[in-house]
């Protein structure tokens, strides 16, 4: 991730905003009261969403968000025209976005929506996102998804507020942020599909799940994981296979090789540095590796995807 932005959205009815598409990054809609809709215009699909839903669009698709869908929907660029005027200074305008808050509307009914863009480096895995659907759509968050989601976003405007030095911790905790969806996106996934009940809001497989997709180059060992988790290794890898279906070192491995598979097709990197950068301490290490999990070594993987 290479930058995000975070503040606070007063809407009262009616009002409707165009939001216009953007490259390499996602952006997070959390209705904290009221309600809306936010339509992809690209598909014409349409989600309601009420206080407490969250919303992330991992794909920067057109799209509008309004108070009722036969609200018109008014260019963003538009009304932010009518909007303070924030600074010129680059410095002073980062601060300005994450601390100066956004009114608009007619008066009536009040949407209080908390938006958070995410701008993505262009190493983040093109595979993961090709796995994931239009949007992700967390309903009524409560519990420990309500308390570290809410917690994450009053950091976020804090240390963002300081300006360009408060933007290496912001992007550490919109990772946070977008590890703590995905994760929830995931393992929901897992059980539509396994027909199994488990608790996806397990704080010891989020947690574990969410330091791996952290930093996928340290050494994630199951004893380690458990040492976290207070548990024992055999009782953490238990609560981890029933609710994932893999063991936690075959999960790793197929989000090392995930990002790996990124990196050979859209970089240069020699093969030694990607092994280090996906936990391998050696290029023979992980040709054996890579080979083992996707059935030819990585440089043929590279030719053939160019």
């Amino acid at each position: 991730m290479s930058g995000v932005l975070c503040g606070d959205a007063t809407l009262t009815a009616p009002w409707g905003l165009a939001v216009r598409g953007q490259r390499a990054a996602m952006v997070v809609y959390h209705i904290r009261s009221g309600n809306c809709c936010v339509r992809l215009l690209e598909r014409g699909e349409l989600i309601s969403l009420a206080a407490g839903d969250l919303i992330l669009l991992p794909r920067f698709y057109a799209h509008t968000v309004c108070d009722t869908p036969r609200t018109p929907a008014i260019p963003l660029e538009d009304i932010q025209q009518s909007q303070p005027a924030a600074p010129d200074l680059a410095e002073e305008w980062l601060r300005f976005m994450f601390s100066g808050g956004f009114v608009y509307g007619g008066g009536g009914q009040v949407t209080a929506i908390t938006p958070i863009r995410f701008y993505l480096e262009t190493s983040f895995p093109e595979l993961i996102l090709n796995t994931l659907p239009p949007f992700i759509k967390i309903s009524k968050l409560s519990g420990i998804h309500a308390e570290s989601i809410s917690l994450i976003e009053r950091q976020l405007r804090l240390v963002g507020s300081t300006g360009f030095f408060g933007q290496v911790s912001a992007i550490r905790l919109a990772e946070a942020l977008l590890v703590t969806i995905l994760t929830d996106h995931f393992l929901a996934e897992i059980r539509a599909t396994r027909h199994e009940v488990f608790d996806v809001r397990d704080t010891v497989v989020t947690k574990a799940i969410g330091s791996m997709l952290h930093d996928v180059k340290e050494d994630w060992s199951a004893a380690r994981l458990a040492k976290m988790s207070n548990l024992s290794r055999s009782a953490f890898v238990s609560r981890f296979v029933a609710a994932v279906g893999q063991s936690p070192s075959q999960f790793l491995t197929a989000i090392r090789m995930s990002k790996a598979s990124d990196l050979l097709l859209k970089t240069d990197q020699p093969l030694v540095k990607i092994a280090l950068a996906v936990g391998y301490g050696s290029e023979a290490a992980f040709n054996r590796a890579f080979r083992r999990s996707v059935g030819e070594p990585p440089g043929r993987f590279r030719e053939r995807g160019q």
